[in-house]
């Protein structure tokens, strides 16, 4: 049975102490059944968590939009204008994306790229950078 409103439910504000409580568990078995990924084979928990949560950020988006009727679930399967390209369609656009934070998030050289230091000490004059300042 398809649940058109399921996504708009579960992401209530009125709901989101229920989601929030949930998450840590779900977020968790889910990082489980993606252990043996071969896309993940090499990489840190860091990293892995960087593309999953960067990847669960954009299709809530997506989910978003659709969910509010920006445009429908049929209209996710066709073409969209905003690319003003007409071969491509959402699913392409969540496929290219989904590529792109892998790409980008597999080490941590965009992050350095954009100057972006989640760890304190990762900072340049600080930590493992101090050297390259000198």
């Amino acid at each position: 049975m398809e649940e058109r409103h399921l996504f708009r439910c579960i992401n209530d504000p009125e709901h989101a102490s229920v989601q929030k409580k949930h998450t840590p568990w779900i977020w968790e078995s889910l990082g489980k059944m993606l252990s043996d990924h071969e896309l993940f084979d090499g990489l840190s928990e860091k990293e892995i968590a960087r593309i999953r949560a960067t990847r669960w950020f954009f299709i809530h988006g997506i989910s978003s939009l659709i969910s509010n009727e920006w445009f429908s679930v049929q209209e996710a399967d066709i073409h969209t204008e905003l690319w003003l390209d007409s071969n491509i369609s959402i699913l392409d656009i969540v496929r290219i994306v989904n590529q792109v934070v892998y790409e980008g998030l597999k080490n941590d050289d965009i992050l350095n790229a954009l100057e972006i230091y989640p760890d304190e000490n990762e900072k340049p004059g600080s930590g493992k950078y101090s050297e390259i300042q000198r």
